[in-house]
């Protein structure tokens, strides 16, 4: 595993519209992802995108916590955010995620993350520095409702 790492980079960007060119080209990318949605946040984040030489296999938005509030929840809503990923590879998602959760848990002390509905898989959290358990989980489970074939919405 050390030396799929050592071809992976964590990269900061200051841009949200630069890391914005690059997250919607995930599956997982949605509205509350857009610039225009994090000019309204007042809670801190960062922007990462992580890369194996030039290519984006993830981008991530870190929330920090501040000192103003004690808890994630009641800052901004900030939900099925977090985790892009920009490869379909399901091997390649777990060595990633995991060589981000090892890059950025030496940059923040704590973080929030909210996945979005499509990751299902979140081993790489749970293993992490195991048996040290770094994380603590608050597992919630969101459903998608198709209104395709909605007449109107009384149906």
């Amino acid at each position: 595993m050390e030396k799929i790492f050592n071809q992976m980079r964590l990269k900061k960007f200051e841009d949200k519209n630069e890391w914005h060119k690059i997250s919607s080209m995930s599956q997982d990318y949605n509205l509350f992802s857009s610039p225009t949605f994090f000019q309204g946040l007042t809670c801190p984040y960062d922007l990462f995108v992580i890369y194996d030489d030039k290519k984006p296999l993830l981008s991530t938005v870190v929330f920090k916590k501040t000192s103003l509030k004690k808890k994630y929840f009641l800052q901004d809503f900030n939900y099925n955010q977090g985790i892009y990923f920009l490869i379909t590879n399901k091997k390649k998602q777990r060595e990633t995620l995991s060589f981000l959760l090892d890059q950025i848990t030496k940059k923040y002390n704590q973080l929030r993350f909210s996945l979005n509905y499509n990751i299902q898989d979140i081993r790489a959290f749970q293993w992490h520095k195991y048996p040290k358990n770094e994380f603590n989980f608050n597992i919630m489970y969101s459903s998608l409702i198709s209104i395709s074939k909605k007449k109107c919405i009384d149906d």
